[in-house]
């Protein structure tokens, strides 16, 4: 529902970041997200482009979900996902080019 914030989530979920922001200009944005794991690595990068005809407040969603290894994978290594795609995430969010936020999140298999 969106109402509370979570910063640990299990790896088999969509983990969704709302974006809200406050009076801003007339004209065209773009809001974007990268997604980074816990080696530093860019795991996804979306962007949202937007024309707004006035002063405005604006909200929007993005999110993520990893997706498993193949099955002959899983069934080699005994792994759904790979080392680096557990712990410490952070999602990093730009408007216009300009970095507004970063926030941090954890991913586990519970």
């Amino acid at each position: 529902t969106f109402t509370e914030k979570a910063d640990v989530f299990s790896v088999y979920v969509q983990v969704y970041l709302k974006i809200y922001c406050k009076g801003l200009s007339q004209g065209e944005h773009q809001i974007s997200t990268e997604w980074v794991d816990n080696e530093g690595g860019l795991q996804r990068s979306d962007s949202h482009k937007f024309m707004l005809k006035k002063r405005q407040d604006y909200t929007c969603f993005f999110n993520f979900k990893l997706m498993p290894k193949g099955t002959l994978s899983q069934i080699s290594t005994g792994k759904d996902f790979d080392d680096a795609q557990y712990g410490q995430w952070s999602v990093v969010t730009y408007i216009d080019n300009y970095q507004i936020g970063r926030n941090e999140f954890s991913l586990n298999d519970h």
